[in-house]
């Protein structure tokens, strides 16, 4: 927060983007479709929302590696299917609603004409070629020109870039002392 004011000082010529964080959490549970579609009919610029790779190597919407903030139960995504995760219901803030697969949500942003900012957030157990596969739906669904990507993981930035060098992707850092890294 010390460098907050300064940093969006420095930077703004405004202009801004509104970026809803895993949709629009104010009408619906975050990273449900429903979170999308309302973002969308508010306005947003961008919807940023997380994906992880399941067992069976297919990809979900979630943003915790442990379900049970949002499903009240225990269990990882990196140890359920698809099938088994998409089955599963997310509730918070009074809202309630499914998990969705990545195809799905990227078809209904297609639908929407919705840009978006997606992070895949690495558990550590993605099969060798997760960002073929993960590319693969974005160019089976439309949604590249739809798409920038960030992630906390330099591997993950790494391989987007080398994957698709014509791709925005942004790394997030955490934490920020002493300046920012090549």
């Amino acid at each position: 927060s010390i460098a907050w004011y300064p940093t969006l000082d420095r930077i703004d010529e405004g202009q801004s983007l509104v970026i809803a964080h895993r949709g629009d959490t104010t009408a619906a549970v975050e990273n449900t479709i429903e979170a999308l579609e309302a973002a969308a009919a508010n306005g947003a610029d961008l919807v940023e929302f997380d994906v992880q790779q399941t067992s069976d190597g297919d990809w979900v919407v979630m943003h915790d590696f442990e379900l049970t903030r949002l499903t009240g139960s225990p269990g990882a995504v990196a140890d359920m299917t698809l099938a088994e995760a998409t089955a599963l219901t997310v509730r918070a803030n009074g809202f309630e609603g499914a998990v969705p697969s990545m195809r799905e949500w990227i078809r209904r942003a297609v639908e929407l004409g919705q840009p978006l900012l997606v992070e895949i957030k690495p558990h550590g157990g993605e099969t060798d070629d997760y960002l073929e596969r993960f590319f693969a739906i974005l160019d089976e669904e439309g949604a590249m020109p739809l798409s920038i990507f960030h992630s906390l993981s330099d591997d993950v930035v790494d391989g987007q870039k080398a994957m698709r060098p014509e791709a925005f992707v942004g790394e997030i850092l955490a934490l920020n002392i002493g300046g920012m890294p090549e």
